[in-house]
């Protein structure tokens, strides 16, 4: 049962009838990227151009209350599936109807396609969060700092950490978001949600990944920027390749690479986890 029939039916029980100023309605939910694959600037002087921002966005809850969480009982509206945006189109793509109730929404929270469930332990990774590895977001691109130019892949899941009550979504609005809209009477409310990835990856250090460096004893490899130095137990130079001249980039620890691939442990997942989790929100836009 929806938690929108659920208070319907919880008006029937108290008055022996369906409050008439309250009416079951539903919300035609959009999303939408942004037009973000020109080059734009990231921490210490690192330029990112993006080529993939795909993430995993559902389900949804827009809530009666100024502060969203607790299984929002007072939900006006909700989406209950998950689905892949493209964050890079900037074109809505229509995700259906949301079941609603007649009302004012002051909050929302939403989960990226991995939903923390008070019945196990285990979160529920949906269709959409599998489709991405799973995981909650894919973000492909190349940074430009320090004159090389690092083609990388990062992969995160963003799920409701242990030490936050099972049940609850992982963004949540508060009092301070200004989230107040109404949702009107027979079907006539639209909500886009709309999603920037360059905020996603404010915080990420790509200038941490190189370094002019040379060998040294206990090193394996060091990179004096692209060039890629194999190192002896001595602490001399072994042999020496131009990981820029291979097509690659020189990464401080691995030497040589093609591509990078980040994940959640990395400190650019990290990043771009916190932005999905705790960065700018999307922008909500309701008619």
């Amino acid at each position: 049962m929806s938690r929108a029939t659920w208070i319907v039916g919880l008006l029937s029980l108290a008055t022996g009838c369906v409050d008439t100023s309250i009416q079951a309605t539903s919300v035609d939910l959009s999303v939408a990227g942004t037009d973000a694959r020109a080059p734009f600037e990231g921490r210490r002087g690192a330029t990112i151009t993006l080529s993939r921002a795909d993430v995993a966005f559902g389900p949804v809850y827009l809530c009666a209350g100024y502060t969203a969480g607790e299984l929002c009982d007072e939900a006006l509206a909700e989406w209950r599936d998950a689905a892949v945006v493209d964050a890079l189109s900037a074109a809505p793509t229509s995700l259906g109807a949301m079941v609603a109730l007649t009302g004012t929404a002051h909050s929302y929270m939403f989960d990226y396609g991995i939903v923390s469930l008070l019945t196990s332990d285990a979160p529920l990774v949906t269709a959409a969060a599998e489709s991405l590895g799973p995981a909650s977001a894919v973000v492909e691109g190349v940074a430009d700092v320090e004159g090389q130019s690092i083609p990388f892949t990062v992969r995160v899941r963003v799920e409701q950490s242990a030490d936050v009550e099972q049940g609850v979504p992982v963004v949540r609005s508060g009092e301070d978001d200004g989230f107040e809209h109404p949702i009107a009477p027979d079907g006539g409310s639209r909500l886009l949600v709309r999603f920037d990835p360059r905020a996603w990856l404010a915080m990420a250090d790509f200038a941490a990944l190189v370094e002019d460096a040379t060998c040294a004893p206990g090193l394996d490899v060091a990179c004096a920027g692209p060039i890629e130095q194999r190192c002896a137990a001595d602490g001399s130079v072994a042999e020496t390749r131009d990981c820029a001249a291979l097509g690659g980039a020189c990464v401080r620890d691995l030497g040589c690479v093609e591509r990078l691939e980040l994940g959640s442990d990395d400190q650019v997942g990290r990043a771009l986890r916190i932005g999905l989790e705790a960065g700018a929100r999307p922008e909500l836009v309701f008619e």
